[in-house]
């Protein structure tokens, strides 16, 4: 028991001295040419970014596309892909989720709910089984 005890000693106290030699090195030699902590710093920006670059994933999802792919995307470019999900138009999927928008049934493309005559085809809805269709 006492060696192991002794060991878990060495260890810490290995890491111990290990972590006081970065913080004497950093404090008297900031500009050493080895960056000891820059993998600290990348680690953590890279994780961040992980994390923010849900926002364009999420706002991308609620408009209808993919959001793996829009994740990605962010993470990789999030200022171009932030503002190209504001600007993203709600693909058809997304309009009939809603509830706003139903689909013609001549030629089958997406129209307002309240709309009577297709803007695509012309097709009326004349009937009220129509119209509530």
């Amino acid at each position: 028991m006492k060696i192991f005890v002794g060991f878990v000693e060495a260890i810490f106290m290995f890491l111990v001295a290990e972590k006081m030699f970065d913080i004497f090195r950093f404090t008297y030699f900031p500009f050493s040419p080895e960056p000891f902590f820059l993998p600290n710093l990348m680690e953590n920006l890279f994780i961040g970014l992980m994390f923010v670059s849900l926002i364009p994933a999420v706002i991308a999802h609620k408009k209808g596309r993919n959001f793996n792919i829009w994740w990605i995307y962010g993470w990789a470019f999030f200022l171009i892909a932030i503002i190209h999900a504001i600007l993203l138009k709600p693909n058809d999927d997304a309009k009939l989720k809603s509830g706003k928008y139903k689909t013609c049934p001549q030629c089958a493309e997406v129209i307002k709910e309240e709309a009577i005559v297709c803007k695509h085809c012309g097709y009326r809805y004349d009937t009220l089984a129509d119209i509530v269709e």
